[in-house]
């Protein structure tokens, strides 16, 4: 599929303002390498995915356990989806910071917020799609964290 970085809808283009007011926050004051955050890592490297539309087939998971259950929905869907991780603007116009899944078409596909229906809360989905072996080292060894992006105990080595 094509990498999308433009926005086309207001609920994307609150987000990528949003995103952009957090990086003019923290420059020129923290480097963390090659980029001064989480906020301009997304800006110069993500993509946006399309909301998810929610079948009866989706996955649906516990609230509060997004890269657990991207990563186990992803390693268990035999190719068919994508473990991703980036900002997701919420009903409540808050970015969050979770993990997803992606179909083989680049939709996103939300075990988490699903908000008990088939109508999703997540309104726009801006981040990168990463190899389940590269997460998996994130999780496990000496140093585990939940996130590749916000790995802090490791001080962000994504961003070096």
């Amino acid at each position: 599929m094509n990498r999308r970085t433009s926005p086309v809808n207001d609920h994307e283009r609150l987000l990528l303002e949003t995103l952009e007011q957090e990086r003019a926050a923290t420059l020129p004051k923290v480097s963390l390498g090659r980029y001064t955050g989480i906020a301009d890592y997304l800006l110069r490297e993500a993509q946006f995915f399309d909301a998810p539309h929610r079948t009866d087939d989706d996955p649906i998971a516990l609230p509060g356990y997004c890269y657990v259950n991207a990563y186990r929905f992803a390693r268990n869907s035999k190719g068919d989806l994508r473990y991703a991780e980036g900002y997701a603007l919420a009903h409540s116009g808050m970015p969050h910071l979770p993990a997803w899944c992606v179909d083989l078409a680049d939709r996103v596909v939300d075990s988490i917020w699903h908000g008990g229906s088939k109508s999703a809360i997540g309104l726009a989905y801006l981040g990168n799609v990463f190899e389940l072996d590269h997460v998996a080292k994130v999780r496990r060894g000496p140093i585990k964290s939940p996130s590749v992006i916000n790995d802090w105990r490791r001080g962000f080595p994504l961003f070096k």
